[in-house]
Order: C-alpha cells, then sequence, then structure tokens
C-alpha cells in the first residue's frame, strides 16, 4: 500500500473566500476608495493632442521584475515595485504598499499611462468632445489581446496574490474580461499556480 499525499489545486473561489473570511466586506471601504481616486485623479492634468490619441504608440511587449524608478510621487515612494509589465496600449504594475499587494492596469492616453475609465473619459470629451474619445476608445479596446497576453505572462511570474479596489464598474469589468477575477469591487491578481 502506498502513502502519500494528494496533489491539492486552490482555485480562485477559495483564495477569494479565504480573503474575506479575513477582512470582512463592507460596501463603505470600496465605495470610499472609489471616490477618493476619482477626486484625486480628475484634479491631475494630462495634455494629449488629437494626433497623440488617435495615432496612438504601441508598446513591444516587455515585464521587469522589480523595476527601479527614478520619478515617484510623493505619495507613492513607501510602495516597492515588484513588477512592471507593457504590451501595446496597456501597462501593469505589481507593488508591495507595506499593508498589502496591490495592482494597477493603466492604457496610453496620448501622452502617459492612465487607469481610471471615467476621469479618462471626462477629460477627452470635455476637451475634444466625444467623437475623439469614441474613436480613441475604439484603439484601446481593439487591443484588449495584449492585456490579455500580458495579465497572462505576469500570472506565470509571481507567486502571490495581489488585491486591488477597482476604481469604477468599468474597470471591474475589464479586470474580468482579461482573466482577473473580481468580487463585490475587489479585485484578484493570481499567480497562475491558483486555477480560475
Amino acid at each position: 500500500m502506498s502513502v502519500g499525499f494528494a496533489a491539492t489545486t486552490q482555485t480562485s473561489n477559495d483564495v477569494i473566500s479565504n480573503f474575506f473570511k479575513q477582512k470582512p466586506f463592507d460596501i463603505n471601504d470600496v465605495s470610499a476608495q472609489r471616490d477618493f481616486w476619482y477626486q484625486e485623479y480628475k484634479t491631475r492634468q494630462h495634455n494629449p493632442t488629437v494626433e497623440s490619441l488617435l495615432d496612438p504608440e504601441y508598446q513591444d511587449f516587455s515585464i521587469t521584475m522589480n523595476p527601479k524608478y527614478e520619478n515617484v510621487r510623493q505619495s507613492h515612494q513607501h510602495q516597492i515595485p515588484h513588477l512592471y509589465g507593457k504590451n501595446g496600449l496597456w501597462s501593469l504594475s505589481l507593488s508591495d504598499h507595506g499593508t498589502h499587494l496591490d495592482f494597477t492596469i493603466s492604457t496610453w492616453v496620448g501622452d502617459c499611462m492612465r487607469f481610471h475609465p471615467d476621469v479618462i473619459e471626462e477629460d477627452l470629451v470635455g476637451r475634444y468632445g466625444s467623437t475623439v474619445y469614441n474613436s480613441w476608445k475604439s484603439f484601446v479596446l481593439d487591443d484588449i489581446e495584449s492585456l490579455e497576453e500580458l495579465v497572462s505572462a505576469a500570472r506565470k511570474k509571481v507567486n502571490r496574490v495581489y488585491h486591488s479596489i477597482t476604481c469604477c464598474d468599468r474597470s471591474s469589468r475589464l479586470c474580468e474580461r482579461v482573466g482577473i477575477p473580481v468580487r463585490n469591487g475587489h479585485a484578484f491578481f493570481l499567480p497562475s499556480k491558483i486555477k480560475i
């Protein structure tokens, strides 16, 4: 008779359920964080031109582990970057915030990478109108496979779970679309060893 241990497969549902058992869910946490991000990011000044929006700069695929950044906002200096990846019009960053492991998905918006879809829409529609915004948005959504590829490759490089409150419902839908599970406004970037 052989004696051994059966292989166990941890699923995303297991990880997410454990997260909520350890930290009970409070809708006000999500709402407050989303309100904060909206207020914070709508005040940031960006200057994309129509040309830069309608002829976007596609980035070659790359992933850098433990990247070093020279110019970091004062509010972000406590963060320890674990991974930065880019592909097409998308970027992904994973970092240690001291209290938790966090991740951010951003997209190219003419002159820089940005992550809040509601603020991006308000900014671009206010500047250039809905036609330019919708044209830019179609470039981004047509490049969704680049983000899927980036997420898949990054999941193979990490061993820990990264968690982020999504900045809005559109952000939640994007995460789910590219294989990042979301529950109650919380998104979970999981290593590839965890079955989604």
